[in-house]
């Protein structure tokens, strides 16, 4: 594994020390970009929302949860008795829910099929937020070259693994609407079977 202050080299093996290094980055307000179960994403706690923003050059437009267990949707105040069913069976994996929240809002969510995420996110102890990392409009970065020459001056870590793969973006359905809208097309098939 190469090292420098902003960029760790990794190849499929993430040893203890980085793990617990990204644990304690995002405990501490930290910005992270490193490999998730789709492509590379930005992650860091909700708190953080605006300088991520910044940092993509995003308007409004919400960002993605990720949770580590289906303990985190209560933190989020997400009612799933309607659709649990739904939920066990996708998740984890890559595929991300609009669900509606307590207070009348909606939030998209995913429980990422990667474990070590999980295992993160499970450490931090709290749901984080992840967007994928581009600017906002634009298409989303996949040389890992262009990702360090952009925004290494603008984040506190970025994990770069020479064996990832970068998929499809996570599938996107909206389970407030009747019936559920698929809204993207992702490398999950959803089955309506409502």
């Amino acid at each position: 594994m190469k090292n420098n202050k902003k960029v760790v080299i990794v190849d499929k093996i993430y040893p203890d020390d980085l793990i617990f290094r990204l644990i304690k980055l995002i405990k501490g307000g930290k910005i992270v970009i490193m490999p998730s179960d789709t492509i590379y994403g930005f992650l860091c706690l909700p708190s953080l929302e605006n300088k991520l923003r910044e940092i993509k050059k995003r308007d409004k437009k919400p960002f993605l949860f990720l949770i580590s267990d289906f303990n985190q949707l209560n933190t989020l105040e997400i009612n799933t008795q309607k659709v649990k069913d739904i939920l066990e069976k996708y998740w984890p994996g890559s595929i991300t829910f609009i669900l509606g929240r307590d207070d009348g809002k909606s939030i998209g969510i995913r429980m990422p099929h990667w474990f070590l995420l999980r295992r993160i996110i499970d450490n931090v102890a709290s749901p984080l937020i992840s967007t994928s990392v581009n600017y906002s409009g634009m298409p989303s970065f996949n040389n890992k070259d262009d990702i360090v020459k952009e925004f290494s001056k603008k984040v506190d870590l970025i994990v770069i693994d020479e064996n990832f793969n970068q998929n499809l973006s996570s599938t996107i359905v909206d389970l407030t609407k009747n019936p559920y809208e698929i809204l993207r097309e992702g490398n999950i098939s959803f089955e309506n079977d409502q």
